[in-house]
């Protein structure tokens, strides 16, 4: 699993996951999960966030997109 810690949130991409590429958010007690579409995020999941919480993952994830897309590649190297 690898993981990365950008603006307060943590994102993890887990080794072997199943497509399509995504990653786990976790931001307080809860959790977003992002698939990373060609130039963008888009939400697949979500679980005990707020609406604030929701909205700056997306942002985060945006504004890191390129370093998600690496994350996920360096979890699913073979």
């Amino acid at each position: 699993m690898g993981t990365i810690t950008v603006g307060g949130v943590r994102f993890h991409a887990h080794s072997g996951d199943h497509d399509p590429p995504h990653v786990h958010a976790k931001i307080g007690a809860g959790q977003v999960i992002l698939e990373l579409i060609p130039g963008d995020v888009a939400v697949l999941d979500t679980s005990n966030v707020t609406g604030s919480e929701l909205r700056k993952v997306i942002a985060t994830a945006r504004a890191a997109r390129p370093q998600l897309e690496i994350l996920w590649k360096k979890a699913h190297a073979k």
